[in-house]
């Protein structure tokens, strides 16, 4: 059938090639990120923040579950967050920054659908309407 010809020497080699890069374009050869980066439990599930992508796990689905108890555990006691000074934030926020407090007190009211909360002031005073 097939006789040793320029023909045969040139179009079998194409095909083990391309048969070649097929192979290799299906993953079989890339690295398993999934044993880098754990699954998603799912179900609205909080996981141990063993990880940091366990904890921007839990960090986003805080935030789109709106849960605020869930949100306070994953806050250091000593977290600051400091605002970009690009922003001329100082006199609405009371300064460069805002510490663990001022920053549960802002989560709060968005989670809750509470109008703002003047943080200026000590004690921060609701904003009116």
């Amino acid at each position: 059938m097939f006789t040793s010809t320029p023909h045969r020497r040139v179009v079998v080699p194409l095909i083990l090639a391309t048969l070649l890069l097929l192979v290799s374009g299906c993953g079989i050869f890339s690295p398993d990120e999934s044993k880098d980066t754990p699954p998603d439990p799912g179900g609205g599930e909080f996981v141990a923040s063993t990880t940091p992508d366990l904890l921007m796990q839990n960090f986003r689905r805080a935030w789109e579950q709106m849960t605020i108890v869930e949100y306070e555990k994953l806050l250091a006691d000593n977290f600051e967050f400091f605002f970009d000074p690009a922003d001329n934030l100082d006199d609405f926020v009371g300064g460069p920054s805002w510490d663990r407090t001022k920053e549960l007190t802002s989560a709060t009211n968005m989670f809750s659908n509470q109008p703002g909360t003047d943080l200026t002031k000590d004690p921060p005073t609701p904003i009116p309407p």
